[in-house]
């Protein structure tokens, strides 16, 4: 017999007395315009890139309306080397990692998608 989530969620809870996080974000989109590759002073790569996501709905009226949303990408090591030999723009990618959001000088608000360890699968037609 099955567990209900709740009831599991406690009992991890109190066996170990730490509760469990989770960050992960993953896409499927197209890429934006090609990647930038970019050497680091520590000399690791780092490569910046945009994926455009699209969905669809229905309006109150039953009219379908589409909207995009455009997520900035980095991606560091060897996944960067890789990500610019072979991904470019226009291509369909899926991408997993982990959610950074944070605040920079620079510009006041930025949000990246870090892929430092994550898998990428990209889609060639």
């Amino acid at each position: 017999m099955r567990k209900k989530a709740g009831k599991a969620s406690k009992e991890l809870k109190t066996k170990t007395n730490k509760t469990m996080n989770l960050n992960r974000a993953s896409l499927i989109g197209r890429v934006t315009k090609d990647p930038e590759v970019k050497a680091l002073p520590s000399g690791k790569q780092v490569a910046r890139f945009g994926v455009a996501t699209n969905y669809t709905y229905k309006d109150k009226d039953g009219k379908k309306v589409e909207n995009v949303s455009f997520h900035n990408c980095v991606a560091f090591g060897k996944l960067a080397e890789i990500i610019g030999q072979y991904v470019k723009k226009g291509q369909e990618v899926y991408l997993d990692g982990d959610l950074v959001i944070g605040i920079s000088t620079i510009t006041s608000y930025f949000k990246d998608i870090i892929f430092d360890f994550g898998d990428l699968t990209v889609y060639f037609p």
